[in-house]
């Protein structure tokens, strides 16, 4: 038994300084700091009181790594019915496993998780998504920041299944990529899912469902903030977006690509920073790499609404439209 390992965990994810625990239990840091290092050990009295101070069970206080261990085997089971297609029994696991150890952040960011998975094959998708969104957002009073972290990763993608894109607007902004997510899908991550060749194809179809969502988001999401002068989280926004993307490599893309670097370049045309507004109009022109999208770029150029564009290097910004009128009539 390592029961100062353990209080100093427990501590830890309250949020708790060790001058604050010893305050509520009314003993001295120093004791605190005894226990914590296993110099001392709290009489066992004090149990229930600190207990009660992490909202854990005793038995969990004293054998946590046991309880670890137990959580860790609830998610490899339930991320085996996954593999199996079986998101019902998955689903049940958790809820029950949430009834033997309540307010367990990683059993309810797992169920959330699940649920979303879930919704793409269910027939009452919306009413799912809510579930996991409901959940989500409990977990935003989560003391592991990571926990909170992932959880506004979820609400930002549900708010945008759902089109409730204020709502996506807010979470977005809080958002940051936890440590570890890597944007780019490819065949190796998706097989080492499931060798299905039915579930790989259901899987890559709604990845990329997603993506489109997404950029349909972002592309009203800098809209707004065009119109709103806002023209710095036009490109934070419209920077990270292409930065995902171009990972994707899949030319489905390459419209939403040019429509984001023609805005990024705009915005920091407004912002007179001339050179970088030239950079990514090249780079929006090198994704309308056909006829349509060249078309679509050539009208957007050529509007009252790009007069800015005026004050550019003329030169450059000329051969720039020639290369457009190349693609249209080639």
């Amino acid at each position: 038994m390592n029961i100062g390992k353990n209080i100093l965990h427990f501590r830890k994810e309250k949020g708790l300084t060790q001058e604050q625990l010893a305050n509520i239990l009314d003993v001295s840091t120093a004791a605190i700091s005894k226990w914590e290092t296993n110099i001392a050990y709290p009489d066992i009295t004090m149990l229930p009181k600190i207990a009660t101070v992490f909202n854990i069970s005793i038995d969990r206080l004293l054998n946590y790594n046991r309880y670890k261990v137990s959580i860790e085997n609830i998610i490899n089971e339930v991320k085996e019915h996954i593999k199996k297609n079986d998101y019902s029994s998955a689903i049940s696991l958790l809820k029950l496993s949430l009834e033997r150890y309540p307010n367990n952040d990683a059993l309810t960011l797992e169920l959330g998780k699940t649920l979303m998975l879930y919704a793409n094959f269910h027939k009452d998708r919306k009413k799912l998504l809510q579930e996991a969104f409901n959940i989500f957002l409990k977990l935003l009073e989560s003391n592991d920041h990571e926990i909170v972290t992932w959880a506004n990763n979820y609400l930002c993608t549900i708010s945008i299944a759902l089109k409730t894109f204020e709502k996506a607007k807010y979470y977005l902004k809080k958002l940051r990529l936890p440590k570890g997510i890597n944007p780019k899908i490819n065949d190796i991550s998706i097989k080492s899912l499931t060798n299905d060749p039915n579930l790989i194809k259901t899987i890559k179809i709604y990845i990329e469902e997603a993506f489109i969502d997404y950029s349909y988001y972002i592309s009203w999401l800098i809209n707004h903030f065009i119109q709103n002068k806002e023209y710095n989280m036009v490109i934070d926004e419209g920077e990270k977006y292409i930065q995902i993307i171009k990972s994707l490599n899949n030319e489905l893309f390459n419209e939403h690509l040019s429509t984001v670097s023609e805005s990024i370049a705009l915005s920091y045309a407004y912002l007179n920073d001339n050179d970088k507004a030239l950079t990514y109009l090249k780079q929006a022109e090198t994704y309308a790499n056909n006829k349509k999208l060249a078309l679509a770029m050539l009208h957007a150029l050529e509007s009252k609404e790009r007069n800015i564009y005026q004050k550019l290097n003329k030169n450059t910004f000329i051969k720039l439209l020639d290369n457009l009128k190349n693609k249209i009539n080639s």
